[in-house]
């Protein structure tokens, strides 16, 4: 699940629209970890949208506040 100020509500994920420099790497992140995504409407396992590729923010490291 990720959040965002822009969408108006929590938004669905799966690990396989997270986006790595290293294609050959894992697709995994942290918890708190800062991302920036895309998301479309869409209703997934009840979310009402749901993130289409999920890059690593790599101007901020990983944030102290839950989200």
């Amino acid at each position: 699940m990720l959040a965002s100020p822009e969408v108006p509500g929590e938004v669905w994920a799966h690990f396989s629209s997270i986006r790595l420099a290293d294609p050959g790497g894992f697709r995994a992140l942290s918890p708190r970890d800062s991302v920036l995504f895309t998301w479309e409407e869409a209703e997934q396992d009840g979310y009402l949208f749901r993130a289409v590729e999920i890059h690593p923010d790599p101007g901020r490291r990983r944030s102290a506040r839950k989200r």
